[in-house]
């Protein structure tokens, strides 16, 4: 997975932009983003263009790679993936690889994966508002998703869909109408799905299609 839209923009927001190497509340010379390592010295100074591409690199290199090897292959959205991401772009990886916030997703345990977010707002041995603050928008991140299908509603019907494959073979499917939109034109379907077998059906001829209640 990558990182969206409001996965990097929390991070950006939160880290600031600095392109003067500086030293953050631990000691550390950090540069851009909240970049760190042994390039970031003291006295050094970046463009907005190394910074953004520093940003970029880290995420894809480093985080978001990092992230999906700690979580395995446990069901997440990308609210929560965007969450996590911050979380161990903060933290680190190898502590987010061994913190409650990574085992209770892969145990599909999201309410506890969700709180043990705010356990993480220390820096020194200290309790730092900002990372309170950071702590509460990353946890009502990994939620957002789940708040949002718990407020939609549930379908009241759905399609039965037959049509034939390029190999004569048979497919049916039922869809509700919140995973297709299709279009039918003189008994032809022009549609797109997620999370079927087919990633995309086009131009197939429709043998029998159905609302059920």
């Amino acid at each position: 997975m990558k990182t969206g839209p409001a996965g990097r923009e929390l991070i950006q927001r939160n880290e600031g932009l600095r392109l003067d190497a500086y030293q953050d509340s631990v000691g550390v010379w950090t540069i851009g983003y909240g970049h760190t390592g042994p390039e970031v010295v003291p006295g050094l100074r970046i463009t907005q263009e190394q910074a953004d591409q520093w940003f970029a690199e880290r995420l894809a290199d480093e985080f978001e790679p990092g992230v999906e090897a700690a979580i395995g292959d446990a069901p997440t959205t990308q609210a929560q993936f965007d969450a996590m991401v911050s979380l161990a772009y903060n933290i680190g990886i190898v502590a987010f690889a061994r913190s409650s916030v990574a085992a209770s997703h892969r145990r599909g345990d999201n309410a506890k994966a969700a709180d043990d977010f705010l356990m993480w707002n220390k820096a020194g041995g200290q309790v730092l508002a900002g990372l309170v603050r950071r702590r509460g928008e990353e946890r009502k991140l990994y939620l957002s998703d789940a708040a949002l299908a718990e407020s939609r509603p549930e379908p009241d019907f759905h399609f039965v869909l037959q049509f034939m494959d390029d190999e004569n073979v048979l497919h049916e499917l039922h869809l509700d109408h919140f995973q297709v939109v299709l279009r039918q034109e003189e008994r032809r379907l022009s549609i797109s799905l997620s999370g079927n077998d087919f990633d995309e059906i086009k131009d197939l001829p429709i043998l029998a299609s159905r609302l059920m209640a």
